[in-house]
């Protein structure tokens, strides 16, 4: 079930940043040629609240926050931007701003995940992990990075949005 629907045409842009950690990328960069033509790279949304932008920037995204989830354990990021802008996810800052990144995400061959998953399942035939989980395998719209899938999500925009009066 997708977190409620919010209308993207009542929000303003308060403020765009760019990502521009070079060693993050270079690591990115070289699972995306580990993957080769299997790494399904797209762009993807995750919602965040303020005090965890830095530590995202910094650090890249951390799968060990998360200790629950519909589709398993591991980093969200959904295809539609009001999935991620739900509070719950995009926790208002006392200004009643919401961060939001824009990210590049290798979902690589994915599984379809559930509650209670700690991570992918394996491949047929092989002990090789998939290497995201998903609500769905066609069209996906959620999409968890969990274990084996470090350096698979470079943040590059980071949106401060607030809600127009």
């Amino acid at each position: 079930m997708l977190a409620e629907r919010l209308p993207l045409t009542a929000l303003r842009l308060r403020a765009l940043y760019l990502s521009r950690h070079e060693g993050q990328l270079d690591l990115y960069s070289v699972q995306k040629r580990l993957l080769g033509e299997q790494c399904n790279e797209r762009w993807l949304w995750h919602g965040t609240e303020k005090k965890t932008v830095p530590a995202i920037l910094a650090n890249g995204f951390l799968r060990d926050f998360n200790t629950r989830g519909a589709y398993g354990r591991g980093v969200y990021f959904a295809t539609d931007p009001a999935y991620s802008l739900s509070p719950r996810y995009a926790r208002p800052d006392d200004d009643g701003d919401q961060y939001l990144c824009l990210v590049r995400v290798l979902i690589g061959t994915a599984c379809v995940g559930s509650a209670g998953m700690e991570s992918p399942t394996k491949k047929q035939g092989t002990e090789q992990l998939h290497e995201s989980m998903v609500d769905r395998l066609n069209d996906p719209k959620v999409i968890v990075l969990s274990a084996g899938s470090d350096h698979r999500a470079f943040p590059e925009f980071i949106l401060r949005v607030s809600h127009s009066q």
